[in-house]
C-alpha cells in the first residue's frame, strides 16, 4: 500500500512519540488500515474486527485525542488497473487458502486468506454503528479516504493523520503518524523535516519534486517503470531536474522499458493527486482536493479524479446511509449479521466430507436476514454531530 519503499528512505527523520502529544486536537484516522488490521486478526485469532477498531479508538479519547475517522468510498476510474490487479491476486490467495483449509492445514491456510479478503462497505458500516453508539465523528469519503484525510488537514480540521499508508505524504499531508499502538507510541513523520532526510538528499525540493519522484518509483494511479524505485528516481531527477527529461532519457535508455503513454498517463496520475473529488464538511457538497485555477483545463479527465455526485448522494455516503459503490440506501439488519470468524469451524470439528464448502463466496461478504423496508434519500437533521 502507497510507494514501495518511501518511508524506509525516510528513516532518518522518524521520530517516536505518544499520541499524548495531540491531546486536546482532533486526529484523523484512515479506517481501512484498521479494518484490515482488524480482519487479519479475525481470521488468525477469532477476535471481532469492530472490537480491534473500538479499542483503538478508545485509547484516543483515554489520550484526550478526538478522533476522526474516514472511510474509503467508492472505486476511482484511475485505479481501475490496479484494483484489477488486486482482485485477481485475492482470488488467487482465497482458493489456496480454502483448499489447504479443506484439507485440514488450518494454520497453513491463515496468510493466505488473510491476504484472499477485502474490506466491503458491509463490513466498514459495522463499524460506523459502533462509532455513533460512541458518539465519535466520522466521514465517508466520496472516492480515496487518502484524499480526504489530505483536505481534513488541509482545511485544518485535523492536527495529524494515523495510517499505513505511504500515500499521504504523496498527497501533500503535513504530519503523518504511523505503527500506532494500544500504548499511543507511535512513528511521527513531519513535512517540514524533509530538508533533514539522510537516506536521499531533498534539501530544497518542492513538494512538486517529491511527488514527482513518489510518482516515478511507481504509484497506484500509474503503470510502473521496471527496475525503478524511489533510489534511481531520486538520482535521476537530481541529475535532470525535470519529470520530463528524466521520461526522455530513460526512453532512450535500451535497458529501460518505458510502458506506452506513459508521459500521458503520468500527467493524468498528477490529476488525481492534485485535484481528486473529497466532501467538503462545511458546504456538504464534493469540491476538488485543491482549486482548479482558470488556466488549468481538466474537463476531459473529470472521471479520472472521480465523478460529481448530487449533493443528497454525497452526503448520503458522507454519513454512512447510501453504499458507495451500489449508490444504494444501507438498510438496517433485523438480525445480526453471520460473523466471518462462525464460518470456520473449530479445529477439532473440521469435517468437509459432510459440510458445505464455506468458501464458495467470500467469506467477509456478511449475511443478513431482513425484511424488505423503504428507505429515502433524505437526510436527518442530528447528521452534523456525526461528522461534524
Amino acid at each position: 500500500m502507497g510507494i514501495n519503499r518511501l518511508l524506509q528512505k525516510l528513516k532518518s527523520i522518524q521520530t517516536k512519540i505518544s499520541i499524548s502529544k495531540y491531546a486536546g486536537s482532533t486526529v484523523g484516522v484512515d479506517a481501512y488500515c484498521w479494518l484490515h488490521k482488524g480482519i487479519h486478526g479475525e481470521i488468525t485469532w477469532n477476535k471481532p474486527y469492530v472490537e480491534y477498531c473500538i479499542k483503538r479508538v478508545r485509547m484516543l479519547k483515554k489520550f484526550n485525542v478526538r478522533p476522526l475517522i474516514v472511510f474509503d468510498g467508492g472505486y476511482l476510474p484511475a485505479k481501475y488497473r490496479i484494483e484489477l490487479i488486486r482482485e485477481q491476486k485475492r482470488q488467487e490467495y482465497s482458493k489456496i487458502g480454502r483448499e489447504l483449509f479443506k484439507k485440514g492445514r488450518v494454520r497453513e491456510s491463515f496468510p493466505f486468506l488473510k491476504r484472499g479478503v477485502d474490506v466491503t462497505p458491509d463490513m466498514a458500516h459495522k463499524f460506523i454503528e459502533a462509532l455513533r453508539a460512541e458518539n465519535v465523528e466520522y466521514v465517508v469519503a466520496p472516492y480515496e479516504a487518502d484524499a480526504q484525510l489530505a483536505y481534513l488537514e488541509k482545511k485544518k480540521h485535523i492536527a495529524a493523520i494515523i495510517t499505513e499508508d505511504s500515500d499521504l505524504l504523496v498527497f501533500g499531508c503535513k504530519t503523518v503518524i504511523y505503527k500506532l499502538e494500544l500504548n499511543g507510541n507511535g512513528i511521527e513523520i513531519c513535512r517540514d523535516k524533509f530538508g533533514d532526510v539522510e537516506e536521499i538528499n531533498m534539501l530544497g525540493w518542492t513538494d512538486k519534486k517529491f511527488r514527482h519522484m513518489s510518482m516515478l518509483a511507481g504509484c497506484d494511479y500509474l503503470p510502473s517503470i521496471p527496475g525503478i524505485g524511489i533510489k534511481s528516481a531520486h538520482k535521476y531527477l537530481r541529475k535532470y531536474e525535470t519529470v520530463d527529461k528524466v521520461i526522455q532519457y530513460l526512453k532512450g535508455n535500451n535497458k529501460v522499458k518505458v510502458p506506452p503513454n506513459y508521459e500521458n498517463d503520468f500527467k493524468k496520475a498528477e490529476l488525481v493527486f492534485l485535484y481528486q473529488r473529497v466532501f467538503d464538511i462545511e458546504t456538504e457538497r464534493l469540491v476538488t482536493l485543491n482549486p482548479v485555477s482558470e488556466d488549468l483545463d481538466i474537463s476531459l479527465d473529470t472521471d479520472y479524479i472521480g465523478s460529481n455526485m448530487d449533493k443528497n448522494i454525497a452526503l448520503g455516503i458522507a454519513i454512512g446511509d447510501i453504499n458507495p459503490i451500489t449508490m444504494k440506501p444501507i438498510i438496517q439488519a433485523k438480525e445480526n449479521v453471520v460473523e466471518a470468524r462462525n464460518l470456520l469451524p473449530p479445529y477439532s470439528e473440521i469435517d468437509f466430507l459432510n459440510v458445505n464448502d464455506p468458501f464458495t463466496c467470500n467469506p467477509f461478504d456478511l449475511v443478513k436476514t431482513t425484511t424488505s423496508q423503504e428507505n429515502t434519500l433524505l437526510i436527518v437533521s442530528s447528521h452534523k454531530k456525526v461528522i461534524n
